[in-house]
């Protein structure tokens, strides 16, 4: 069930439509899972666009930082977001 905070909702991003920008609220999994994603560039608190997801939970493409990642569907499960909503960020 996603948890709700200052008017905005956690969930995975992998639930996020294209378009769509989030915020990093965490990173689930162990240390290597973890260390992949910081390595590509996506830390707690980065603000994330979702650019496409693929079709029957394939892979999804966003942009972080100025750069574009894919990342598969177990992946993006892994990543909890905060939505914007229309008033600005979201997160502390």
């Amino acid at each position: 069930m996603p948890l709700k905070n200052a008017g905005s909702t956690l969930t995975e991003l992998a639930r996020i439509r294209p378009g769509e920008q989030v915020v990093i609220h965490q990173i689930e999994g162990g240390w290597h899972m973890r260390q992949r994603l910081n390595q590509m560039g996506m830390h707690v608190g980065d603000r994330i666009r979702v650019v496409q997801t693929g079709a029957f939970r394939g892979p999804m493409l966003v942009e972080v930082n100025g750069s574009r990642l894919a990342l598969g569907c177990g992946m993006a499960r892994k990543v909890k977001v905060f939505v914007e909503n229309s008033e600005g960020p979201s997160v502390v």
